[in-house]
């Protein structure tokens, strides 16, 4: 049994689940558009993975953003879903997980995401202390 947040009632609440969404469903956002949207930040998590484990594992699609820093980058949006996550890292430093929104309530967030990606315990280094 997995938490999971239903987008289409606005609950939380346990249900047998593997993966609910599917990396192909996921709405990609480059670097400049998501910068434009000047959308409130808050720190989600630290995963203990690179940006080329987390592209292996989950299928997030990572595009560099420094060249001279090799800073690696992705956002993903999911259908019916207000959130943006944002992952960020070096190419060989763990990823820095931020969500972006509208009045962002830092546990419904972290309810979304759990229920997109699935992570295992062992691929979160840090949580927020909000969550």
């Amino acid at each position: 049994m997995r938490c999971r947040y239903d987008v289409k009632i606005g609950v939380v609440k346990w249900v047998k689940t593997k993966q609910v969404a599917l990396i192909n469903d996921f709405e990609y956002i480059s670097f400049k558009k998501l910068s434009a949207m000047s959308l409130e930040s808050e720190y989600l998590m630290n995963l203990s993975l690179t940006p080329k484990v987390l592209q292996d594992k989950h299928g997030i699609k990572f595009s560099k953003i420094d060249d001279s820093k090799n800073e690696y980058f992705a956002a993903i949006k999911a259908p019916n879903v207000h959130l943006f996550f944002e992952f960020r890292g070096g190419e060989t430093s763990n990823v820095c997980v931020n969500v972006r929104g509208q009045n962002i309530d830092i546990r419904e967030a972290y309810s979304i995401f759990d229920s997109l990606l699935n992570l295992r315990p062992s691929e979160i280094q840090w949580i927020s202390d909000s969550v």
